[in-house]
């Protein structure tokens, strides 16, 4: 197979059967997808499902135990462009195959669901939860028809201190317009740093506090409020936002909810 960056990955007959993940998302959809038991090596953020907390821990995302990587005998590490770095990737492959992807929006977390399927031989399980996320999806845009008109602006808070936003050109940008919000930061690229007088600038007629990176809570609204008083301000689940994988099956029924508490 060729991974999201056109490099050609082996892959053993019948699928991979040892298989070290560095992206908590992919992980998760490992498992989804029945290819769990395949799964030797995880990363610490690696917290879906309950069963991966079994799995060898082999660092994070950022900084890994090469050594303990290659006592697993992986016959195939899965990374991501973004979560993982280029230097983590390069001394990786040297000694493994390693499968990069590539999610930048919703298309892209449904083909990777598919490829991961293709890369374990599970198609059928994988194709069954694309088919289910594409239905919730467009229930979704039946049930929110009214709520999308709006064409609401929001900034989304990845990190405090400093505070980060997620701008254009990253998935939860796209996932915010599927929601049927306007990106309040769109004219600003990736993860930016923004102080409170270019957060006051925004203008957003909401602010989601995302779980993670950061763990925002009640208690930071209050000083984000003083900068933006007419701004209603919401705690939201960010694997909602973020993990591109088999937990979109959960995502849509999730924004539903989000919706009714915008509104309420």
């Amino acid at each position: 197979m060729q991974d999201d960056l056109g490099r050609d990955i082996t892959i053993p007959t019948g699928g991979a059967q040892r298989i070290v993940s560095l992206v908590p998302s992919i992980t998760e959809t490992l498992f989804a997808i029945g290819a769990g038991d395949r799964v030797v090596g995880v990363t610490k953020f690696c917290i879906k499902p309950t069963a991966a907390h079994d799995k060898t821990k082999v660092g994070g995302t950022k900084q890994v135990d090469y050594d303990l990587i290659k006592s697993l005998q992986p016959d195939l590490i899965i990374a991501n462009k973004e979560e993982n770095t280029p230097e983590i990737v390069a001394a990786l492959a040297e000694n493994h195959a390693v499968f990069i992807t590539d999610t930048n929006n919703f298309n892209d977390a449904l083909a990777m669901i598919g490829n991961m399927g293709m890369l374990t031989d599970c198609t059928e399980r994988a194709n069954e939860i694309v088919n289910t996320i594409v239905k919730e999806y467009h229930f979704y845009q039946q049930q929110s028809k009214i709520f999308r008109q709006q064409k609401l602006s929001v900034a989304y808070f990845i990190w405090r201190k400093p505070y980060m936003i997620a701008a254009a050109d990253t998935y939860i940008d796209s996932i915010l317009q599927i929601m049927g919000l306007c990106n309040a930061a769109a004219y600003l690229s990736r993860y930016p740093n923004v102080s409170m007088a270019e957060i006051a600038n925004l203008q957003a007629d909401l602010i989601f506090l995302s779980s993670e990176p950061y763990p925002f809570q009640a208690k930071h609204i209050a000083e984000l409020q003083t900068v933006l008083p007419k701004a209603k301000i919401i705690l939201v689940e960010g694997e909602a936002f973020s993990w591109h994988g088999a937990g979109l099956v959960d995502a849509f029924p999730y924004f539903l909810r989000l919706i009714a508490k915008i509104n309420n």
